[in-house]
């Protein structure tokens, strides 16, 4: 897989961006524990269109946020749970 076939959410809305910092937050307590935050901090999550986090990591390297929808997976997980 190739970073062509990932959507990446540009626009992101501002419930989106609220969720991103929570995310931002959480690792930067992990990061900080370890040894390895540095500024800035990046994150990568994957956040519902309403700005439920689906998941979040961080990880050394990573050199710009990146916002994704929930994965495929976990939207078909929960029609599967509401039935």
């Amino acid at each position: 897989m190739t970073t062509d076939t990932i959507e990446i959410i540009e626009k992101p809305t501002e419930k989106q961006l609220e969720t991103l910092e929570e995310a931002r937050q959480f690792w930067s307590k992990i990061a900080k524990q370890h040894g390895w935050y540095k500024e800035p901090f990046y994150v990568q999550a994957w956040i519902r269109e309403n700005g439920e986090l689906d998941d979040c990591v961080s990880f050394q390297g990573l050199d710009q946020d990146i916002i994704l929808p929930a994965r495929i997976e976990d939207l078909y997980e929960e029609d599967m749970n509401a039935l």
